[in-house]
């Protein structure tokens, strides 16, 4: 893994889903973000481009927001998941609901 060692006031997050009914590292599923500076759209992929490819781990860069207000996840299976109040400049890992 790499790591980006410059100092910096902004905040991220980043988000690695593990499915259950869907497929196991959640890759189509959509994540929306929302901060109180506004919300981001992101989806899990590992195709970045031709013949390249990425980890299914989605990062949000946050700015100067702390918190994440709220972040939902709609799994390809069609399940809705919403989570509330996370901290910023972490890795979560969700599962999807059996």
């Amino acid at each position: 893994m790499l790591t980006n060692a410059t100092e910096s006031r902004n905040h991220w997050l980043r988000v690695r889903l593990r499915g259950h009914r869907s497929n196991r590292d959640g890759i189509g599923a959509r994540i929306l973000l929302v901060t109180d500076s506004g919300s981001q759209w992101n989806h899990v992929t590992t195709s970045v481009g031709y013949a390249g490819s990425s980890e299914p781990e989605v990062h949000f860069g946050l700015g100067r927001n702390s918190l994440v207000r709220t972040l939902e996840v709609w799994w390809p299976s069609g399940t809705r998941q919403s989570l509330q109040n996370l901290t910023a400049d972490r890795r979560i890992e969700i599962e999807e609901p059996q």
